[in-house]
Parts: C-alpha cells; sequence; structure tokens
C-alpha cells in the first residue's frame, strides 16, 4: 500500500512537472531575444510573430472577403434609408411652406380695405369662423 502511494505521487509530481516545462517552452517559443539598443544594454524580448498556416491565411481571406460583402450590403441599406428620410425631410418643409403660404394668403384676404368719413384708408380685419376649412 506504501508503494502505491509512493507510485501515485511520483506519477503526480512527473506530469506536474511536464506540464511545468511544456508551459515554459510554449512561453518561450512567443518571444524573441533582440540585441541590446546601446553596446553592453540588456537585450530586448518581443513577442514573435505568428506563423501562418495556408488554413489561417485562407481563414483570414475568407472573412475579409465576408467582411467587404456585409459592409457592401449595410452601404446600400444605408444609402437606401438617407434617401427616404431626405425624401420625407423635402416633402415637409414642402408641406409646411405651403401651409404658410395658405395662412398667410387666408390672413392678407380677411382684412378689407374701409373707407372712414374723413377719406382715410383703414384696414380693418374681418374675423373668420374657426372650424371652416379652406
Amino acid at each position: 500500500e506504501t508503494r502505491m502511494t509512493m507510485r501515485l505521487v511520483f506519477c503526480l509530481t512527473l506530469f506536474t512537472v511536464l506540464i511545468a516545462v511544456n508551459h515554459y517552452v510554449e512561453a518561450k517559443k512567443l518571444y524573441v531575444q533582440l540585441p541590446p539598443d546601446v553596446p553592453g544594454g540588456e537585450p530586448r524580448y518581443v513577442k514573435a510573430p505568428k506563423v501562418m498556416t495556408e488554413y489561417d491565411k485562407c481563414k483570414m481571406e475568407c472573412k475579409r472577403q465576408r467582411n467587404a460583402s456585409h459592409r457592401k450590403e449595410h452601404i446600400t441599406a444605408l444609402r437606401e434609408q438617407l434617401a427616404i428620410l431626405e425624401a420625407e425631410e423635402i416633402a415637409a418643409a414642402s408641406d409646411i411652406k405651403e401651409s404658410m403660404d395658405r395662412q398667410q394668403e387666408s390672413h392678407m384676404s380677411a382684412k378689407e380695405t374701409v373707407q372712414d368719413s374723413s377719406g382715410i384708408q383703414k384696414r380693418q380685419p374681418v374675423i373668420a369662423k374657426h372650424g371652416s376649412s379652406s
């Protein structure tokens, strides 16, 4: 039984050491040593560029094409929305202008020129009935 426990502890220790060494080697691969900037200085460690496989290159190209396609569709949809909104804005501005013109015309036609006994012309407003549509 003691032998079994010792074997188990040994296996667990060996397994832990192997994982630690593997992790250290993987971490070491990520960085590349560069020469020092000044003579006698400390060397610098920078991340090594990832080597692209054919699969990675193909995957990146597909993603780029898919994004370009989605971008074109999105731009087209936005242009259509902009055209609709601009048309609505022009129609609303036209309606407001027509409404203001009608209001000004009705305001001008509501005034009558009346002469008083001294011969002086003066404008007198005519009260229009509310609720009547023109």
